[in-house]
């Protein structure tokens, strides 16, 4: 199945960035990310980056577990 693995950032907060995936186009989940009912910084998110793959989930659990140690809170993602 394809997808994408992306990376939103925030100007609230410098140097982290939300790293994750989806099947859907990326605008449509960086629209998501960004609804009120979910909690988001004073700023929105934005698309830093982006790539389509095929094995898409598998590929965003290697990318986390690559940066575990750089995890602000290792409980969440």
């Amino acid at each position: 199945m394809s997808g994408f693995v992306y990376a939103f950032i925030n100007e609230s907060m410098p140097c982290i960035y939300k790293i994750g995936e989806t099947s859907r186009p990326v605008e449509e989940r960086l629209k998501e990310a960004n609804k009120s009912d979910t909690f988001r910084p004073p700023h929105p998110y934005k698309v830093f980056a982006y790539v389509p793959c095929e094995d898409f989930k598998e590929k965003e659990k290697i990318i986390h577990q690559l940066l575990r140690d750089q995890r602000i809170n290792p409980k969440k993602e």
